[in-house]
């Protein structure tokens, strides 16, 4: 991003939702990877920010329990590993458009 010039992720004042969206989201990405590189990491800031990411309560240490879980029935042999690609493919037939 050499010279480029860099702008403050919060200068822009909040607009309300407009829930009349002209263009359709791919229409919209197009012109979103169309912008310079400065401008869509401030984009992309600000669309992470706007979004409620708040855990719940308890989530992390569930999610610990999960991991560690999944690894001793893999050490016990209750479990086999699945190769990456069996599992893309398996996630390619099931959301092809993502």
């Amino acid at each position: 991003m050499a010279g480029a010039t860099m702008l403050a992720l919060d200068s822009s004042p909040q607009r309300p939702y407009n829930p009349i969206m002209p263009l359709t989201f791919e229409a919209l990405l197009q012109n979103a990877l169309g912008l310079p590189e400065d401008l869509r990491l401030a984009l992309a800031y600000r669309l992470l920010v706007s979004v409620d990411l708040e855990l719940t309560l308890g989530a992390e240490e569930a999610w610990e329990n999960e991991i560690r879980d999944r690894i001793l029935r893999f050490d016990l042999s209750e479990s086999r590993p699945v190769p990456a690609s069996d599992v893309f493919a398996a996630m390619r037939e099931i959301a092809p458009d993502v």
